[in-house]
């Protein structure tokens, strides 16, 4: 059976999946910052984690934004920060299918944040929402 890069990476795969990530492929840049984030075949690298998954969740990957919202909730490999935690999870949660742990998380973060911080959250993604590229 052939592998994708959707499958669990292994150790031996490590430089292909590297190679992938580099050249785009926002499954190959989850994948990487799953690894980074776990320690599975690497050493555990939280800052790679951020890195790998922001580059992921910026192309729209709905597991990447969730786990981004996760880092900065929790202030793993960046400075803790529920409004980016808040807009990432926002983002997860808007796929077609609905992130239901992400909508989840919205609710509790919105308890942390004041009305005036989630008002430039949304702000923010109505602005971004509106120049991204359409798609036909």
């Amino acid at each position: 059976m052939k592998r994708t890069i959707k499958d669990q990476p292994t150790t031996n795969d490590l430089p292909n999946l590297i190679k992938v990530a580099e050249q785009g492929d926002a499954e190959a840049q989850y994948q990487l910052a799953r690894m980074y984030n776990k320690g599975e075949g690497v050493t555990r690298d939280y800052g790679q984690a951020v890195a790998w998954c922001r580059k992921a969740a910026e192309q729209g990957h709905e597991e990447a934004q969730y786990n981004l919202a996760e880092m900065y909730r929790e202030g793993k490999g960046v400075t803790r920060d529920y409004e980016a935690a808040y807009g990432w999870y926002a983002r997860s949660a808007a796929h077609a299918q609905g992130n239901v742990v992400a909508t989840l998380s919205l609710d509790e973060l919105e308890k942390k944040l004041t009305p005036e911080q989630i008002a430039r959250v949304q702000k923010m993604l109505s602005e971004q929402a509106k120049d991204a590229p359409k798609t036909p």
